[in-house]
C-alpha cells in the first residue's frame, strides 16, 4: 500500500492537442483509504490534518502546462481532523484555527480554463458541531519552471455556509468572532453566511455576506 492505502495512476496518450499541436495526455487518479497524516508527514505540509481520503481524477494534460488542464475530481474524507492552531495557507495567507472535526467531507470539483471550480463540499453532517458548505472557484496556474512543476493561486472567490452548535462555539469563540456579523439563528444552530473574495495571491480576502 501506499500511505496506508491504495493509489492506481494511469497516463496514456489522448486524441487531443495543445495549441503547438503536440499530444495531451489523459490522466486517471484513484485513490482509496490514504492516510492525510502520512500525506502530511510525506509532502512536509503544514497543516496539521488526518483523516482517510478517496479520491478519483480524470483530466487532459499537457505535461509541458503551455495550457491548463480540463478535468474532473470527486474527493471524500473520512475522520477529518484539524489539530488547529496558526495555519500558514501560503498564497492564501495565514488563520488561526480552532481544533475542527468531521465525521465526513465530501468534494466535487473540476479543472476549467485555469480555474478549479468547486462545484460543492459538503462539510460534516448534522451530528457534528460544525458543519456546513463551501461553493466557488480559485484561479490557479499550474507553471512548469525548468521542469518543477507547481501551482500558483492568483485569487479565489468562495461562498460560505457554516452551521455550528453551542459546543463549538464554546471551544471556538475567538475564531468565530471575525465571522459573527454574517450570523443568524435557527432550529438546526448558529448558521454564518458569507463571502471571500481574494485578487491576489497573499492578499487577506474580502468578507461579505452572502445573500
Amino acid at each position: 500500500g501506499i500511505l496506508s492505502g491504495n493509489a492506481v495512476i494511469k497516463v496514456s496518450p489522448s486524441a487531443s492537442k495543445n495549441k503547438t499541436d503536440q499530444p495531451k495526455s489523459s490522466i486517471e487518479i484513484n485513490l482509496e483509504k490514504i492516510s492525510l497524516k502520512d500525506l502530511r508527514h510525506t509532502f512536509n505540509l503544514s497543516l496539521p490534518i488526518s483523516g482517510s481520503l478517496n479520491m478519483n481524477a480524470q483530466a487532459l494534460v499537457d505535461l509541458a502546462f503551455t495550457e491548463q488542464p480540463d478535468g474532473d475530481l470527486i474527493a471524500t474524507i473520512q475522520k477529518f481532523e484539524l489539530a488547529g492552531g496558526n495555519i500558514n495557507l501560503q498564497d492564501m495567507g495565514s488563520l488561526n484555527l480552532p481544533e475542527i472535526k468531521f465525521s465526513s467531507v465530501d468534494l466535487k470539483s473540476k479543472f476549467q480554463a485555469g480555474k478549479f471550480v468547486i462545484e460543492n463540499i459538503r462539510l460534516g453532517t448534522a451530528a457534528d458541531d460544525l458543519s456546513g458548505t463551501v461553493k466557488g472557484d480559485l484561479n490557479i496556474v499550474i507553471q512548469n519552471m525548468n521542469g518543477q512543476i507547481f501551482p500558483v493561486i492568483n485569487g479565489y472567490t468562495l461562498s460560505v455556509e457554516l452551521i455550528a452548535k453551542q459546543s463549538f462555539k464554546d471551544r471556538a469563540s475567538f475564531f468565530l468572532s471575525f465571522i459573527d456579523r454574517f450570523q443568524s439563528t435557527d432550529a438546526t444552530g448558529t448558521r454564518y453566511k458569507f463571502k471571500l473574495v481574494s485578487m491576489s495571491p497573499g492578499a487577506p480576502p474580502q468578507m461579505t455576506p452572502l445573500q
